[in-house]
């Protein structure tokens, strides 16, 4: 059924448009302050619609917000149905509006409910429709509603023109100018943002590894930098609980080791560091679910109420992959095909990066050389295909650690001690993240620091990564030499 209004709430409607863009036009500073409560589609006239986007374009242009650039982008956008002067000029002839935010609210509501009287008429025709599943209807309303909650009204769009995305592309440009080429969530890690642009809306991002190569505290590093640099970050932990993550976290903000958090064996000094963090902790933008027995279903309903009620949540984490659940009529490579399907069309829905941590296949550990490839992603080749960016996490420290315990047990077995000195280890262990596949740039790979008292994840100093050779751990590879 249409949204029917009165010829009188029309003409007010209309005259409150007038009103609102004559206003922006007297005084180009008030788009400021509405420019993030309308879109062009919540204007009721078309022509009012046209303007406004017009104004948005020389906005973000840093064009002067006139009458003469007003008809030079009007000529743009309407090629083909040139505006009489006499037209603007009734238009901008309205009396200024103050406080002009109140009232640009009111024509927000009036969009919103044509657009909820469009999708009511919408449901009743899909609730007749026999071939649909009342689960398929649902989920069409949900992401329909979470549109119209996030104020959206373009979602509801099934096709968009080229000139559609000009704000977005100009947009993007303007952040990565000012934000030295990061156009997405900046990750904190110096290389990782030259070669991704940061983590941008819509992507699916995967970061596997082998066990014990520290795929949650990665994440956790990630959160942080995200966090201190003003993203609001949801994690999905499906493994750990969500006061291990805490404390994990507040090791890596205090730089109090997180075994003595554990054991709580804290001197003065430590217990006010930890007090610090958690603080400064308690004041970001930070929510973490816990639940088990999770679906994408119930991961989507979650996601979607969690960005309505915080509409600046910048991205998503997921510990991990293939501990969600899935349909289990499917074979195990079909359902993770699914799940992955799904988070990459979430991403998109929500305008928001997702990152999914995943596990990789135990043949790697067969290979002489460990590093992970596309072909080791576990379950699935659709989660290569649905990825934008795939990131494996590589430590050698790992491997030659295990290789060094193995040859200092057998050397202290046939007790020649004099030997065993050979074996000392330097204190910092690196990390290698492999972006093995990257949509939109290089695929090349970023060495950091791994500091292990504090499954701390942070970026090598400029200086010591330019001088980064590979070959980064710890033991000389003579001493795994040593005859015994």
């Amino acid at each position: 059924m249409e949204f029917i209004q009165s010829a009188n709430e029309v003409k007010t409607l209309l005259e409150l448009e007038r009103s609102v863009l004559s206003s922006i036009l007297l005084d180009p500073s008030n788009f400021e302050s509405i420019e993030d409560i309308l879109q062009d589609a919540d204007f009721y006239d078309p022509l009012h619609a046209s303007i406004y986007k017009a104004f948005t374009r020389l906005s973000l242009d840093s064009s002067p917000i006139d009458f003469y650039f007003l008809k030079k982008e009007l000529d743009k956008l309407l090629p083909n149905n040139k505006i009489e002067d006499s037209i603007l000029m009734d238009i901008f002839s309205q009396s200024p509006l103050n406080p002009l935010s109140e009232y640009a609210k009111l024509i927000k509501r009036a969009s919103m409910k044509r657009a909820i009287a469009k999708l009511s008429s919408e449901l009743s025709s899909k609730v007749q429709d026999s071939s649909l599943e009342a689960g398929e209807i649902l989920e069409f309303a949900e992401r329909q509603l979470y549109a119209l909650a996030v104020g959206d009204t373009t979602t509801l769009s099934e096709f968009l023109r080229p000139k559609d995305s000009y704000e977005l592309i100009l947009q993007n440009l303007k952040r990565a100018k000012e934000r030295s080429g990061v156009t997405g969530v900046d990750t904190g890690f110096y290389y990782l943002n030259k070669i991704t642009t940061g983590f941008n809306p819509g992507e699916l991002i995967i970061i596997g590894a082998r066990p014990a190569m520290g795929k949650t505290s990665f994440l956790l590093s990630l959160a942080l930098n995200m966090l201190e640099k003003g993203s609001e970050v949801a994690i999905f932990s499906l493994e750990m609980p969500s006061d291990q993550l805490i404390l994990r976290a507040i090791a890596i903000i205090s730089g109090v080791p997180l075994q003595d958090l554990r054991s709580g064996n804290l001197d003065d000094a430590q217990l006010v560091k930890f007090q610090k963090a958690l603080n400064e902790l308690e004041s970001k933008k930070l929510f973490i679910s816990e639940k088990s027995n999770v679906n994408i279903a119930t991961l989507r309903s979650s996601l979607r109420r969690l960005k309505m009620q915080n509409p600046n949540l910048g991205i998503c984490f997921i510990d991990y992959l293939q501990l969600m659940e899935g349909d289990s009529k499917l074979q195990r490579v079909e359902m993770i095909g699914e799940i992955s399907r799904n988070l990459k069309l979430l991403s998109k829905e929500l305008n928001m990066p997702i990152v999914v941590l995943s596990q990789l296949n135990r043949a790697l550990e067969a290979r002489d050389d460990k590093r992970p490839m596309l072909s080791d992603l576990r379950d699935s080749g659709a989660i290569e295909q649905d990825a934008d960016v795939i990131i494996f996490l590589y430590r050698d420290d790992i491997y030659k650690e295990r290789e060094f315990n193995a040859k200092r047990k057998k050397l202290e077995e046939a007790g020649k001690k004099e030997k065993l000195e050979q074996f000392v280890k330097k204190p910092i262990e690196d990390a290698e993240l492999i972006v093995a596949k990257n949509r939109n740039g290089e695929v090349e790979t970023v060495y950091v620091e791994f500091v292990k008292h504090l499954t701390l994840f942070k970026d090598k100093p400029r200086k010591d990564y330019i001088e980064h050779q590979e070959g980064t751990f710890v033991i000389d590879d003579d001493v795994l030499e040593v005859e015994i």
